[in-house]
Order: structure tokens, then sequence, then C-alpha cells
């Protein structure tokens, strides 16, 4: 019988209309702020509850443009050294202190780990190679370092339990 190791498989959600969820961020803030209608006389309150429901209707439409818009990338880690190696190769020195060149990190590993894409109703989305690095080329800064994080956390896989985990198995 043969044994096997199975490389750490995880996903990473990206929303592509970056555009509604700011501006859902943006007014669920302002929802968030509106005056409490305690003390407001019934016109006053009548007003105030129509202007919510009004901005709470909105806030439901971007929130489902945004869903809409959000892809599920399922990825697959690489071997450690395969993964240590591509690190290596995408850092330099800069000043004596290594630097790495994320976005060439993420163009060089990303399209080798990808298993497979679905969008929010959990079709298959086709990605070529090409159209994987033209997502990563149009990501913005903090998705491109969230993803990395993600793909640094399958590529850098616990190898057996942490001692808390078997702590906790014998208290429970």
């Amino acid at each position: 019988m043969g044994i096997t190791v199975q490389q750490p498989i995880g996903s990473h959600r990206i929303v592509t209309d970056l555009n509604s969820l700011r501006e859902s961020i943006v007014l669920a803030d302002r929802i968030t702020h509106l005056e409490p209608t305690d003390g407001m006389t019934e016109t006053e309150a009548a007003t105030a509850r129509e202007e919510r429901e009004t901005l709470t209707a909105r806030l439901r439409e971007l929130a489902s443009r945004v869903d809409e818009s959000t892809i599920t990338i399922r990825l697959r880690g690489m071997r450690s050294t395969e993964w240590n190696m591509d690190v290596m190769a995408c850092t330099r020195m800069v000043d004596g202190k290594p630097v790495k060149d994320g976005n060439k990190l993420l163009m060089m590993c990303l399209p080798g780990m990808v298993e497979g894409i679905v969008n929010h109703e959990g079709n298959n989305v086709t990605m070529s190679e090409q159209d994987i690095k033209a997502l990563v080329e149009s990501l913005a800064d903090t998705q491109a370092y969230e993803l990395l994080q993600t793909m640094q956390t399958l590529n850098s896989p616990a190898t057996s339990l942490p001692k808390d985990v078997t702590s906790l198995l014998q208290t429970i």
C-alpha cells in the first residue's frame, strides 16, 4: 500500500467590483450614523424612517452587486521546496535587507496553484493562465497581499498537530 501526503487545499474569495464594495461600506457607515428617531416630531421621524428605508434598499442592492462580482479561487499548495525556490527568485536585497516582489511571486506561482474558479453561484469559471495573470495585474494592492497570505499559508503547512491542540484534546 502506497502512502502519499496530500498538499493542502484552500480557497480565496476575490471581489471584482471594488466600486460597489466601496459604496456599500460608505453607505453602511452612513446608515449606522443616522440620528435616532427618539425625540423627533412625527413628521421628522417619518422622514428619517423613509431615508433609512431608502438607504437600506440601496445598500442591499450594492451588497448584491458585490456578491455577484465575487469569485472564489480554489488553490492547491505547492511543495515547500518549489515554493521556497520561487520566493528566493522573487527576493532581492535592498540596503542589506531582503525585499520580496509580491506581484512577481503571484504571477509565477498562482497559475500553477489554481485548481478551479467558481462564481458567486458556484458555477465553474474557465480562465486560462493568461486570464489568471491579467486578474493578478488588476488586483488592488490589498487584494494581492491577502492572496499572497493565503498562498503562503498553503505553501508552508503545519506538519503535525501543535502542542496546544493535543493539550486541548486531553482536557475535553
